[in-house]
């Protein structure tokens, strides 16, 4: 038996993502069912989906902007309460109506174990799921959803060849 081990390494686009606190891999099948006129019933497995949600400890600008790119304002740009943005690293506002191209931001999220094999959640988008400040901390809480094409998968477990490039 081959028990996947840590540190683990995450990865979403060009991305490596460091202080995280806690992660939760979550795949839920999605079932209908069906009665037949015996009476009798079936549970049928329709769709999966796939979600991992991460806790940052490590939630400077340079780590909230890449992981919610959709909520990042540039410097010079405005937030929505009409102030101009200073700070060269720009601001995180959380603003949902938006038609910026960073809301639809998709990319593979790996989980790599130590010995290179890992989980990967295909063609993910992140989204704020929670903020906590407990102990002097700020922790930030990013869920990723995976959102592959038709009939693709959602969640992959794959030996260290399939990462490597």
């Amino acid at each position: 038996m081959a028990v996947k081990k840590g540190p683990f390494t995450l990865k979403w686009g060009e991305n490596t993502l460091a202080g995280i606190e806690e992660v939760k891999l979550e795949i839920e099948p999605e079932e209908n069912e069906f009665t037949t006129i015996q009476g009798n019933k079936f549970k049928i497995q329709s769709a999966l989906s796939g979600t991992v949600e991460i806790t940052l400890l490590d939630t400077d600008m340079d780590a909230l902007k890449a992981v919610l790119p959709q909520y990042h304002v540039i410097k010079t740009k405005s937030l929505t309460n009409g102030k101009a943005v200073k700070a060269e690293k720009g601001a995180i506002e959380f603003s949902l109506a938006t038609c910026s191209d960073a809301a639809s931001v998709k990319y593979d999220l790996d989980i790599l174990s130590c010995d290179g094999s890992g989980t990967r959640l295909v063609s993910a988008s992140s989204a704020i799921s929670g903020v906590e400040i407990s102990d002097n901390v700020r922790k930030v809480s990013v869920k990723f959803t995976a959102e592959p094409g038709t009939g693709k998968a959602p969640v992959q477990f794959l030996e260290k060849e399939e990462f490597e490039a």
